[in-house]
Parts: structure tokens; C-alpha cells; sequence
């Protein structure tokens, strides 16, 4: 009995080793490579994203530079980050699961409340220029830039 046990033990280790080595190795770079986490990267992100993407990332910068002067950036976790001084960060940009998604940290405060997410946490994706709605995301961003942040 003791012996069935130790071969159990033995052939699940040798699995979970083997699907977790193979899992890695086939799963696809969601992301472009971090370019790191000086606050002047956010265009050197920008740069590297796929062309379609890299349209959608520099308009959202844009808007964001616009409607918030002296807006800080910075790469994050693998994401452009925006926020302002005293405040923290409030609103997130890039490649999520091969989509542009745009994240507002106290988002469920925002009106709309943007569609995407769960808590606070709210957003939306952008899968082509006719979804980038201008006008709202300028609201969001807007009312998102007095709320606190985090990391302030």
C-alpha cells in the first residue's frame, strides 16, 4: 500500500512539473517589452506597439496631455500609467490580452461609470478608431485627474 502511494506521489509531481514547463513555453507575449519605468517611456511604449494599437495608445496621450496639463507618465507594470502631482496615478493605457485597454483606477466614480471591469476598476477597450469615443474618454479623464489616486 505504502509503495501505490510514493508511485501516485511520484507520477503527479513528474505531471504538474511537465504541463507547468510546457504551459509556459507555448504561452504568447501578450505585451511589448517593458521598456522600463522612467517617467519619459511612455513614448518609447507607444513606439512599440503594434501599429493598429500604437494609433489608439498616442490619441489616448494625447487627449490626456490635453485635458490635464503637466500630466506625469510613466511604464508600470507593463502599462503607460498618467497622473499628477499630489493626486497619484488615475488612469492606466495599453496591451491587455492583445487589446488596448484604458483603466481608471476610481473608476466607478466616473459618470458614466465606464463599461469594462469590476470595483473600483473601471475601463473600457478599444478594438478600432470608431470606438474611441472622444468626448466621454475627455469627461473620464477629466473627472478621473481630481479624484485621488494611488501612490501619491
Amino acid at each position: 500500500m505504502k509503495s501505490g502511494n510514493t508511485r501516485t506521489a511520484q507520477r503527479t509531481s513528474k505531471r504538474v512539473g511537465t504541463r507547468a514547463s510546457a504551459h509556459t513555453a507555448a504561452r504568447p507575449r501578450k505585451r511589448p517589452a517593458r521598456p522600463g519605468s522612467a517617467p519619459g517611456s511612455v513614448p518609447g511604449y507607444i513606439a512599440a506597439l503594434p501599429p493598429a494599437h500604437r494609433a489608439l495608445a498616442l490619441r489616448f496621450d494625447t487627449l490626456v496631455g490635453k485635458v490635464v496639463p503637466g500630466v506625469e507618465r510613466a511604464i508600470k507594470w507593463g502599462l503607460a500609467f498618467y497622473g499628477s502631482e499630489g493626486r497619484g496615478w488615475f488612469v492606466s493605457c495599453g496591451i491587455v490580452h492583445g487589446e488596448i485597454r484604458i483603466t481608471f483606477f476610481q473608476g466607478q466614480m466616473l459618470r458614466p461609470v465606464p463599461p469594462e471591469g469590476r470595483g473600483k476598476l473601471r475601463g473600457i477597450i478599444l478594438d478600432g478608431s470608431d470606438s474611441f469615443d472622444a468626448r466621454t474618454i475627455e469627461s473620464w479623464v477629466t473627472q478621473a485627474a481630481k479624484l485621488p489616486g494611488f501612490g501619491a
